[in-house]
């Protein structure tokens, strides 16, 4: 872990490079035993000692901002509408993938397998996607990703009985362009931001995606009682088909944004699940002597007025005789500093 983020990949890979670690632990111990949940308590325990030891500097708190979704919609169409479909079938998978797997008959182990591989798969596929979007319209890897995505549900959603171990495959290729789609709709929605909502933009977008993978397990669970397990799969080809189309409509409505205007899919991958600013700081430079005093520096407003004043106007410097005056009273004190 301390090698990765050296070398300064987004956390969103290590994410879920760790997940596909966290997803085979449970085969340690009885998924119906403690014993995972006091380890998972444990683990979160041992998160917290590496920001408690670290000398860095604490990020400037986040100015407040209003989320206006209708805006954000406003300005990109399908990176809100993709959040929330993206939302919806993320939000499925998640916490329906380990009833569909048992339902068609794998051990607990196969499960985990089966899960790993998905999201070691969304792991290797964000920065290939993202990079093309980089130098291609992304509305056109989102389509293809789109397209890529359903087509293996499809597959896995007609053909498992007969895939055996080759539903890993499956399983690695649908993570691999079904979990890069969140990233592609945030880097899209950052090509259109305005300077200084991408706290907003990156808020919202949370948001929207949220709602989605609140939505998305109360439509799947139905389907899948009443028609069978692999509905789970029908289900994520039918939003990825949708998020394709709308992509494709969309296509129609606006101009691809110029090359040059486009922000790094790096940059949004950092920002997909956190709302603070990560990027570095300039800090103004120290003298040698030491840290400025604040009440010596010149105020911005005085100089500036000073500047724009006529000769003959501006104020003149005290003498260096001048630095004490008498009172009313006959005692002696300083000056007012000038500032």
């Amino acid at each position: 872990s301390i090698l990765i983020i050296k070398a300064r990949y987004p956390h969103t890979i290590i994410n879920l490079t760790v997940m596909t670690l966290g997803q085979l632990m449970i085969n340690l111990y009885s998924p119906s035993s403690f014993a995972l949940f006091a380890l998972a308590s444990i683990l979160v325990s041992l998160a917290a000692v590496p920001l408690a030891l670290t000398k860095a500097t604490a990020p400037a708190p986040v100015q407040k901002v209003k989320i206006r979704l209708r805006h954000l919609y406003r300005l990109s169409p399908i990176g809100f509408v993709g959040a929330f479909l993206v939302g919806t079938q993320q939000g499925a998978f998640w916490s329906m993938a380990p009833v569909f797997a048992e339902r068609i008959g794998l051990t607990t182990f196969a499960i985990t397998l089966f899960m790993s591989v998905t999201v070691l798969g969304g792991a290797l596929g964000q920065l290939p996607l993202g990079r093309l979007s980089d130098k291609l319209d992304r509305r056109y890897v989102l389509i293809g990703a789109c397209l890529v995505a359903a087509s293996v549900g499809v597959t896995i959603r007609f053909t498992t009985p007969t895939l055996g171990h080759g539903i890993l495959i499956f399983a690695l290729l649908y993570g691999s362009t079904a979990f890069p789609l969140y990233s592609i709709c945030a880097a899209h929605m950052n090509d259109h931001i305005e300077e200084g909502g991408f706290v907003e933009a990156s808020s919202g977008l949370l948001l929207v995606f949220a709602g989605g993978a609140i939505v998305g397990p109360l439509l799947v669970a139905p389907l899948m009682t009443q028609i069978n397990a692999y509905a789970l799969f029908s289900f994520t080809a039918l939003t990825q088909t949708i998020l394709g189309l709308f992509a494709i409509y969309r296509m129609k409505m606006r101009a691809a944004v110029a090359e040059s205007d486009r922000t790094r899919f790096v940059d949004a991958l950092r920002a997909t699940q956190t709302v603070t600013p990560y990027g570095p700081e300039k800090e103004p430079r120290e003298e040698e002597g030491g840290e400025k005093n604040p009440e010596d520096m010149d105020d911005p407003e005085e100089s500036l007025a000073s500047e724009n004043m006529p000769d003959d106007e501006a104020p003149s410097q005290p003498h260096q005789d001048d630095t004490k005056s008498s009172n009313s009273n006959g005692e002696s004190g300083e000056a007012p500093k000038e500032r």
